[in-house]
């Protein structure tokens, strides 16, 4: 039974290495992500955060980050109007995104777009949410310089209609008009080729992100599959731990037992000697057999004395070592590294247990 309970126990070791060897491989798959990406708890606190999240932020390492709050990426209106709206909204339909304003180390801001996926424990409740970030400040400077265009193309609009109204009243303008027009259609060439490459671009980064997603999500189900498999060998532990506790008591019996009779074996003996020395006096012809007797039953104590001596010894060095299975990890590989009785204390235990009955 003890060997069959040390292979339980190094069964669950191996398994809890292997799910902290998922979760370091879970996290190089998060270092390796052109994304920045945390994880805070309901209270807002950093538990996780990426390399790309720190560099993003002006932060050299993603040590100095943790166990800070998420607050400290962004001003109070920010995460009023934006953050706070977004985190409740995952909350309740799993899935939030849009854009925001984040702070960098130096106080500086740079345009955002987040998303926030709400993570749950082995009872589907929600404990915490993963957050994606993607700098978009030149997908802004493209936007508000495709504004600034149209609006330049709506002003040369403008005056292609007054040149042209113009050209109507002064034929001599129309070479000018239609330099114009060739040069607006020059810039309206290049600006609808950035706009081809911005959306090119913005594909390709909502394909990594897709393929992003579903690693995460497989690699949710095993770390769900591997808390469940914990979970089942904690409790068969807790079932161990009783059981040994329920012998340790068992042996402390055993040992007052033990006690109780050497006192009364003690008793006996200050008696025996009593009657001794009244037979000597009176039976002077029994001294022979008495003396032999006494000897016999002189060695018998010796004997018992070191039994029970061994004994005590076993005890007390079994005490010693159930005393920290109470404190946890460290105590508990201690006690498995000295193991149980050996088969010639046990034999003796038996021994004794025998002659006392």
């Amino acid at each position: 039974m003890v060997l069959r309970r040390l292979s339980e126990w190094k069964t669950a070791i191996a398994e809890r290495e292997q799910l902290a060897q998922m979760l370091r491989h879970l996290g190089r798959i998060a270092e390796q992500a052109c994304e920045g990406i945390v994880v805070v708890d309901l209270k807002g606190t950093l538990h996780f955060v990426n390399t790309t999240w720190a560099k993003m932020h002006g932060y050299e390492t993603c040590n100095d980050l943790l166990g800070k709050q998420i607050s400290m990426f962004y001003d109070a209106d920010q995460m009023k109007s934006k953050v706070i709206l977004l985190s409740e909204q995952a909350k309740r339909g799993g899935l939030s995104s849009g854009t925001v304003k984040n702070l960098r180390k130096d106080g500086t801001e740079f345009h955002a777009k987040i998303k926030m996926i709400p993570l749950t424990d082995e009872k589907n409740n929600i404990n915490g949410l993963m957050v994606f970030v993607i700098d978009i400040t030149e997908y802004k400077q493209i936007e508000n310089k495709l504004k600034e265009t149209a609006e330049q193309n709506e002003t040369l609009k403008q005056q292609v209609e007054q040149l042209q109204r113009e050209a109507n009243r002064h034929g001599e303008a129309e070479q000018c008009l239609k330099q114009q027009v060739a040069e607006l259609n020059a810039a309206n060439g290049e600006l609808q080729h950035q706009l081809n490459e911005f959306r090119q671009a913005e594909s390709e980064l909502k394909k990594s992100r897709e393929q992003l997603e579903q690693c995460l999500a497989e690699q949710r189900a095993e770390l769900k599959n591997l808390s469940e498999n914990l979970q089942q060998e904690t409790e068969q532990r807790e079932q161990i731990e009783k059981h040994l506790k329920k012998q340790a008591v068992e042996l402390t019996v055993l040992n007052e037992q033990l006690q109780y009779q050497t006192a009364e074996r003690e008793r006996v003996e200050n008696e025996l000697q009593k009657y001794r020395n009244d037979f000597e006096q009176r039976v002077g012809e029994q001294t022979k057999e008495l003396k032999a007797a006494d000897d016999q039953l002189k060695q018998e104590i010796s004997q018992r004395q070191q039994a029970e001596g061994h004994l005590r010894r076993i005890t007390k060095s079994k005490q010693t070592q159930g005393a920290p299975r109470h404190s946890g990890g460290q105590a508990g590989e201690s006690k498995e590294s000295n193991g149980p009785f050996s088969a010639k204390e046990l034999k003796a235990i038996a021994d004794l247990a025998k002659e006392m009955e």
